[in-house]
C-alpha cells in the first residue's frame, strides 16, 4: 500500500512539473494603450505577433488588459507605461493559459508582467 501511494505522490509531482514547464511565454514592447472609457480596465498591446495565438485582438488591436480594480493595478500602470514610454520589453508569463478565445487578462496567469533592463 505504502508503493502504490508514494508512486500517486511521484506522478502527481510529475505532471505538476511538465504542466509547468511547457507553458508559453511572450515578450516585447508595449506598441499601444488605452484606457476604456469607463475606466474599468486598462488595455495594451506589444510588438509580438506570437501573442495573437493565445490572447484575441480587441479594440485596436489592443489583446491584453489589467482591470483597474486590481490591488496592483498601479504597478502595472507604470510597468506598461514605462514599457511604452523607453521602449522596454516586458516579459509576460504563462500566456498558453489562454485559448485565444478571449482577450487576456495578465492579472490572472499567476504570474503578473515582468520589465526588463534595455
Amino acid at each position: 500500500m505504502k508503493v502504490r501511494e508514494n508512486c500517486a505522490i511521484a506522478l502527481v509531482v510529475i505532471l505538476c512539473f511538465f504542466g509547468k514547464a511547457f507553458a508559453t511565454d511572450v515578450a516585447g514592447v508595449v506598441n499601444g494603450i488605452w484606457m476604456k472609457p469607463s475606466g474599468e480596465a486598462l488595455w495594451f498591446s506589444i510588438n509580438n505577433n506570437n501573442a495573437a495565438a493565445f490572447c484575441q485582438k480587441g479594440w485596436d488591436g489592443m489583446q491584453f488588459f489589467v482591470p483597474t480594480s486590481d490591488p496592483n493595478f498601479p504597478y502595472y500602470y507604470g510597468l506598461l507605461v514605462a514599457s511604452l514610454t523607453k521602449s522596454v520589453p516586458i516579459y509576460l508569463a504563462n500566456m498558453s493559459f489562454y485559448s485565444n478565445s478571449l482577450a487576456c487578462d495578465i492579472t490572472q496567469t499567476g504570474y503578473g508582467v515582468a520589465l526588463y533592463s534595455p
